[in-house]
């Protein structure tokens, strides 16, 4: 697995990454030990829920915050977007569930997803201004 993402670091010989995939690993092989042994079902959830807002954290793109481009989304457009999964909610057992792990999602309010579909709408512009130009 090292050698896999060695080409996306920094320093080939990384020890942290190392020492950080051996403990994912290490914490996936747990889970699956629990889980053999445990009749109990893990569920993987990958469609976000906005109403569920134990069970998912909203990831709203603070780090990528630039205070000169303000992005504005009509409300029609806004209300098309689905919620997308960055990272999926794990889930114990099926009638009382218990979460395991919040899933992690951007959700139509969110600025990163408004900031996507803004790029995407100048992008289908942009093409659509191509082909007219072609066109002529």
């Amino acid at each position: 697995m090292l050698e896999l993402l060695a080409p996306f670091t920094d320093e080939p010989g990384d020890s942290e990454l190392s020492e950080a995939l051996t403990n994912i690993v290490r914490k996936a092989m747990d889970v699956w030990d629990i889980s053999r042994r445990d009749i109990c079902q893990i569920l993987i959830q990958t469609a976000p829920n906005p109403d569920d807002g134990g069970g998912w954290m909203r990831e709203d793109g603070d780090l990528f915050e630039d205070p000169d481009n303000n992005v504005d989304m009509d409300a029609t457009a806004i209300r098309s977007m689905s919620p997308i999964c960055i990272f999926p909610k794990i889930v114990r057992g099926e009638n009382s569930p218990t979460t395991i792990f919040r899933g992690r999602a951007l959700f139509k309010e969110s600025r990163l997803l408004a900031l996507g579909r803004k790029e995407s709408v100048d992008l289908q512009r942009m093409i659509t201004d191509a082909h007219k130009q072609f066109a002529s």
